[in-house]
Order: C-alpha cells, then structure tokens, then sequence
C-alpha cells in the first residue's frame, strides 16, 4: 500500500496524472515558457441517437502560443490525436483594458467539423492569475437537438505577464465567490423575438450523502455563464402560438451536466386568477450530476438526480408587468435543494425586446417602507440627545454662577 502511494506520489511529480489531480499545461513559445493552464477539460456533444460522445483533453497535449497572435492577444494551441482523429483546440484570450478576456474557442476534428464557443469571460487583471472550479460553455448551434459543450474544471490560468510560475495575485470567479453574480438570460423565438427575460443572482443548497453516510451540504453559485438549452426551453406550446400560449420555459445549463428550469404560466386555472391577467412561476426542476469537485466525498460520484417542485406559484405578478426583487427568494426544490434567487428581474409573455413596468416583491416594498422610519427614528434620537446635552449644560452653567455668587 506505501509503496503504491509512494509510486503515485512520484507519478504526479513527473506528469501529474493522479486520479484526482488536475493537469497542467505550459504554453510554449519556442523554447520559452509563456503561460500556463491548469485545467480538467473534455467537450460533450449531443448526438441524435441520445447519446453523449465525449472528448477529453488528454494530459500529454502538446500546448503552444500561435505565433500569429496579434499584439495584446494569446492564442493557444492544443494538439493531440485520438483514434486517428486529430483534434486542435484554440483558446483566444485578448488583452481590454488592463482585463484578461476569454473571448472564444475552437475545437476542430482533422482540420473540419469546428465548433466554436464564445466564453466572453473576463478573466480580471492581466498581472493576475485566474481561478475558477468551473466554466462551462455551449457552442453555437443552429440544431436545438445538438448542442456542444465545452467544460473546464478546476482551473488556474495566466498567458500574459507570466514569470515562471503562478502570479501570487489570483482573481477568483464570480461563481466561487461567497455571493453569486447576476446572471442575464434572454430566450428567444424562431424569428429571433424575445419572448422571455429573466435576470437574477441564483444559488442552490444542496445536501447529499457523503462516503462516510453522513449528510453533508454545499453552497454552490449558479453562474452568470450558464447557457440557454434550447431543446428543453420554449416560447410556446406545440400547439400554440407565442402570443396566445399560456406556458413558457426556460432551462439553464451549467457545471458539468447541471441543469435548472423555470416553468411560467398564465393558465387561470393554475394561477387561480378568474379575470386570468396574471402569470405565475410554476414548476423549478433542478437536474444534477453528482461529482467531487463540487460534492466532496459524494457516496456516488458521477449519479445524475433529477429535483422537481410543482405547484410553486410565486412571483404572482400581472400580465402587463415584469417582476422585480432585490430580495432573497427561498424556493425549497426538494428536501435536499433549497434554491435562493435575488437580484430578480423576470418577464415571460414579453411582446416588446424592453421589460414591461416593474412590479416589486412585498420584501422590497417592506423594505422601502421602513427606511424613511428607520430614518426618522434616528433623527427623532439625536433631536433627544442634543436637546438632553443642552439641557444638562444649561444646568452647569446655572451651578458654577450661583457657586460664584
């Protein structure tokens, strides 16, 4: 058992290829180190039939800066050959005000079948190394039944201003970090309309079963990056129209075969609206895939659970408005998912590209309502202790000139 511990630990020093560690790559420039890339990545592709082929990017690429890169540009090759097929996936990071943007990549097959993603990620100061537990990207697709996707886990980067090794400064995503960033999502129709908008700050709690059989949770930040799924979201039913359907749907996808639903309706008889002026959120489905780098020590990696929670009926809201709310909003999925959605911006049914007038959550209202008191009860404090100093100067004056006299 030492010794094959001991052979692991040396394996990792020479190639870093341990089960559970991550690879990293130097980016070559001739004979010079240039970057580096730390990074678990493969590309999953939906394929008709319902499966899922998957590509990963081996350990033993070969990783090289593109001497075309232009000035304040990082192109980065990855090369390496799988049963017979040679794969190239470029990465461009472009140098925008003093920021680090992930602009897009490609992945080719044999030089043809290229998919392009378009991360559009800012990776923050340029002197900066990046980290990030997940970055998951869909390629552009005309084929709602196909819809490639990139994902890197587990990574730390830096191509420009690299010495040697890692910058000691790291900025750490969004998704990581203790509160989540808000997300902007528009789904859109065959004719390219908006039909649905929702802008929001989403994170789930989820509990799961450890190794060990103890319950354990984690706070996991949906991020901003999450990409429309167009086969499980739509404008309208398949027997109406978007202007007369009563049921929108809008599925997120993220992390590793994550995925989010929202289910809207102005069905009365749902709702239990009887003028049926007002829409509702009705269904949530949360669809996870259980993995260590999210889960740790999850009793069983790689187990794909479905949470569904019917019958919501929140953000009650009238047609003609969009729904707004600072606030936290507590979904309770399931007994194991508690979603918390704030920042909230939400309109399905639109007719026009802009948000309908805001109708706000009574959180908020409650909150607007007692700032103004908050505000006043503290003005009325210090009227009282002014006026309590005031007097107990006046009474000392009165003291030390009758002690005069």
């Amino acid at each position: 058992m030492r010794v094959a511990l001991l052979f692991c630990g040396l394996f990792y020093i020479a190639v870093i290829t341990c089960e559970d560690a991550i690879p990293v790559y130097n980016v070559n420039d001739g004979d010079k180190i240039v970057g580096r890339i730390q990074t678990k990545a493969h590309f999953v592709d939906s394929l008709m039939n319902g499966n899922d082929a998957v590509v990963k990017v081996p350990e033993d690429a070969k990783v090289t800066k593109d001497k075309a890169s232009p000035k304040d540009e990082v192109w980065v090759r990855f090369t390496w050959t799988a049963s017979s097929i040679l794969y190239e996936w470029d990465l461009n990071f472009k140098l925008k005000n003093e920021n680090v943007i992930f602009e897009s990549a490609t992945l080719k097959q044999n030089k043809t079948n290229i998919q392009i993603f378009k991360p559009m990620m800012n990776f923050g100061n340029w002197t900066h190394a990046y980290s990030c537990k997940f970055v998951t990207t869909a390629a552009n697709s005309n084929l709602p039944e196909k819809l490639p996707r990139m994902i890197m886990q587990s990574n730390k980067i830096q191509v420009f201003n690299f010495m040697k090794n890692f910058s000691e400064d790291v900025t750490t995503c969004p998704a990581d970090l203790s509160a989540p960033d808000v997300g902007h999502w528009n789904l859109t129709n065959d004719k390219s309309e908006i039909c649905l908008r929702f802008d929001g700050a989403i994170r789930l709690n989820v509990t799961y079963e450890a190794m060990n059989h103890a319950m354990e949770s984690v706070l996991l930040n949906v991020p901003s990056s999450a990409y429309i799924i167009p086969s499980e979201s739509y404008c309208a039913t398949a027997d109406a129209s978007v202007n007369e359907t009563t049921e929108q749907r809008l599925t997120l996808g993220f992390y590793d075969d994550w995925s989010l639903s929202y289910a809207f309706t102005r069905d009365a008889n749902i709702t239990g609206d009887k003028r049926g002026d007002h829409w509702i959120l009705h269904a949530v489905t949360l669809k996870r895939k259980m993995m260590n780098v999210l889960t740790p020590n999850c009793l069983n990696p790689e187990k794909v659970e479905t949470d569904e929670l019917k019958n919501v009926k929140l953000l009650y809201t009238m047609n003609d408005r969009s729904y707004g709310c600072i606030s936290d909003q507590i979904v309770q999925v399931d007994k194991d998912v508690v979603a918390h959605l704030s920042h909230m911006r939400v309109q399905p049914f639109m007719l026009s590209p802009q948000f309908f007038a805001e109708e706000k959550c009574s959180a908020d209202l409650m909150t607007s309502d007692l700032i103004p008191i908050i505000i006043g009860a503290a003005l009325a404090i210090l009227v009282v202790i002014v006026l309590v100093a005031y007097l107990i100067g006046r009474a000392r004056t009165r003291r030390q000139t009758y002690e005069n006299i």
